[in-house]
């Protein structure tokens, strides 16, 4: 079962009127934010002051269930050790995903950042250096695994592999976007079933200049809801 689509990479030049009439057009989707604190300013790297403004807004409207804010570098130990203006931050967004590389004592950590934010979602990649994680972390409703070997750099994998906890919504990413959607969609159900999984696109919402481009988004979203509405339909079916 699609629960969203995850479209990365909003920025400073990003129309967010427009990005919100996608939002409200199509309900399935969340808008996810790149923190870093050495790239902010540059590309797909919002500046810090802009992130915090984008938060105060969200919070204003408490609209925290379509935005995610995926932490990058520095940005995951400040939140891991509880940096208080990191968390002033993060805890208007309600999905945060720390792009990390796991070592010993990671999961303790990750464990107390979710104990300390309940209601709020908590991703991890979950590659050849994390797939400890997934298991440590079984217990923690509120973790959720994103199955990412590329990190950001848009290369499709040669298959997609099962959820890793059952129960778990589990998260697909890696060279997705307009061109190929529709197959990956295809390829990703036949793998989970009827488990609940989203899909994270960034690289492919680039437009020539690097720019976060509307119009590939809303395709993709198109994409979606009309598979989507097929799986509705094949659902409903079934319960006659």
């Amino acid at each position: 079962m699609l629960l969203r689509c995850t479209l990365t990479g909003v920025e400073p030049d990003t129309d967010l009127d427009a990005l919100c009439a996608l939002g409200d057009a199509f309900p399935f989707t969340e808008f996810g934010v790149l923190f870093s604190f050495s790239r902010a300013g540059h590309g797909r790297y919002p500046s810090i002051r802009w992130i915090r403004t984008l938060a105060r807004s969200i919070e204003r409207t408490g609209d925290s269930g379509r935005w995610a804010l995926h932490l990058c570098g520095s940005a995951v130990d400040d939140y891991l050790a509880f940096n208080p203006g990191v968390h002033q931050v993060t805890s208007a967004f309600g999905r945060v995903q720390l792009n990390l590389k796991s070592s010993i004592g990671t999961d303790k950590r990750i464990r107390a950042a979710i104990h300390a934010s309940p209601g709020q979602i908590l991703i991890t990649q979950h590659n050849a250096t994390n797939s400890s994680l997934a298991y440590l972390l079984c217990d923690e409703p509120t973790h959720w695994s994103l199955c990412d070997s590329s990190g950001g750099r848009g290369q499709e994998p040669l298959s997609w592999p099962a959820p890793i906890v059952s129960g778990k919504p589990f998260g697909y990413a890696g060279g997705i976007g307009p061109p190929n959607l529709e197959r990956h969609l295809s390829t990703i159900q036949s793998v989970v079933g009827g488990l609940p999984y989203w899909v994270d696109m960034e690289s492919k919402l680039r437009d020539a200049d690097d720019r976060f481009d509307l119009t590939a988004a809303q395709r993709c979203l198109e994409i979606a809801a009309s598979y989507t509405q097929m799986m509705t339909k094949a659902r409903s079916a079934l319960d006659g």
